[in-house]
């Protein structure tokens, strides 16, 4: 059984991208450089394995009754598959579309239902020969529009049926009402994000907002894999020019007589959907998160304000070939992260802000979630507001960023179950001021 690509480009632009395990790095899956831009395509073609069985999205939602994946049991509806000729038999590869590959184990009927359990199986137990290679700038047009993600809610788009357009989305997690607007700026070859959280007084005590104001350059990121004889021949991924702008304000209002701590919703994550013949529930995920906590004194009002800029203007990534272990790729020709001056005031204290963001952290998700590769780029502050009136912040400890690439075994059938390494590291400050 073959499966072939949704979209296709001319090999000769994958070779042009991706280059032989021990080029110069300086593009493709590991690579980077240029200017970011360059032609979006997804190519990829399977030859499935006798004992792979798939089950597609509508077949999943009317067939599929329950799922424990702690014991690794699947019920379905037995007339439902019977109706679709799908056979399901001990020592198949299953695929249930975007969410679950599983190897399965065993197989009962009770009842009209068709009991299924097995284990976790990866990509090559599905795929006998094939290849998946894309080189995608984030928010390519190709693409459909990101899914948004807070904590554990997923929240629908209101409006815009790709990134050609603005994209608003809005909801309530824990009594914050929340509202999320990404829209493509071309001209500048970036994603402008707002994100606003409100929570009103109404009948309660306390009034607080934040707002967020940030950019994503709009990197290229690139997938490199090869399966022969039911084996992971090779693999590489990875991203480059990668670039974020972020500005936060924040201000609360308590005006009842007890202390009041605000825990703000998180993380914020959008998935951009990568769309594949086989439903692999591919997407390359970039989540953030703002700040922690707000402590609000009786009777207090406090606001504070303050930018970052984080630029990685190389490139990161992994390949492996064969049986050798993972290499990393990638140039760094310049790593910046500038944070302004915290601009602070408050009425009354001690007031606390216990400021945390991290810059974005890219993933490569497959299926329900499985992460299989990520680069996180890390950054936190923390500080404390004390006195009436204060302009100022002092930092209650210092702060270090770095650039971690993680990949980990699992879907992709990669012969290794971590790798880590670190492609920049700096200690940022250490305490200032004096917080006691």
């Amino acid at each position: 059984m073959r499966y072939v690509a949704i979209r296709a480009s001319v090999l000769a632009v994958l070779l042009s991208a991706l280059p032989a395990c021990g080029g110069d790095g300086n593009s493709g899956a590991g690579g980077g450089g240029g200017d970011g831009g360059g032609e979006d395509f997804v190519d990829e073609s399977f030859e499935l394995r006798d004992e792979a069985r798939i089950i597609e999205a509508d077949l999943r939602d009317e067939a599929l009754i329950s799922v424990d994946e702690e014991t690794g049991e699947y019920v379905f509806d037995s007339s439902a598959l019977a109706s679709a000729g799908i056979d399901i038999q001990g020592g198949n590869t299953l695929l249930i579309a975007d969410q679950w590959l599983i190897q399965v184990a065993s197989v009962s009927e009770s009842g009209g239902q068709l009991i299924v359990t097995g284990s976790p199986a990866s990509l090559p137990d599905l795929v006998d020969d094939g290849f998946l290679q894309w080189d995608l700038g984030l928010g390519s047009e190709i693409l459909p529009a990101p899914i948004l993600v807070i904590g554990d809610k997923v929240v629908e788009a209101k409006g815009g049926a790709g990134l050609g357009d603005s994209i608003d989305y809005s909801t309530e997690v824990d009594g914050f009402s929340i509202s999320v607007k990404v829209t493509p700026n071309s001209g500048a070859r970036q994603l402008d994000v707002q994100i606003q959280i409100d929570r009103s007084a109404g009948g309660g005590s306390v009034d607080f907002r934040a707002v967020a104001t940030g950019t994503i350059r709009l990197f290229r990121h690139a997938l490199d894999l090869e399966i022969q004889g039911a084996e992971t021949q090779s693999w590489a991924f990875g991203a480059r020019n990668l670039e974020f702008d972020l500005e936060v304000e924040v201000a609360g209002a308590n005006a009842g007589t007890v202390s009041t701590t605000l825990v703000l919703p998180g993380p914020f994550q959008l998935r951009f959907p990568i769309p594949t013949s086989l439903p692999l529930g591919l997407n390359l995920a970039v989540s953030f998160n703002l700040l922690a906590e707000v402590d609000l004194p009786p009777l207090a009002s406090a606001s504070t304000q303050f930018g970052a800029t984080f630029r990685y203007q190389g490139s990161v990534g992994f390949r492996q070939t064969g049986t050798a272990g993972f290499t990393t790729d990638g140039n760094n020709g310049g790593t910046t992260l500038e944070v302004s001056e915290p601009n602070t005031a408050a009425t009354a204290g001690p007031v606390g802000f216990t400021l945390a963001f991290s810059a974005p952290r890219i993933a490569l998700n497959a299926l329900a979630d499985q992460v299989t590769a990520r680069l996180d780029n890390i950054y936190s502050m923390a500080g404390q507001l004390r006195g009436a009136p204060i302009s100022g912040l002092c930092i209650e400890s210092g702060a270090q960023h770095s650039l971690r690439g993680t990949v980990t075994a699992g879907f992709f059938g990669i012969s290794l179950a971590e790798f880590s390494h670190d492609f920049y590291q700096d200690d940022l400050f250490k305490d200032t001021g004096d917080c006691e």
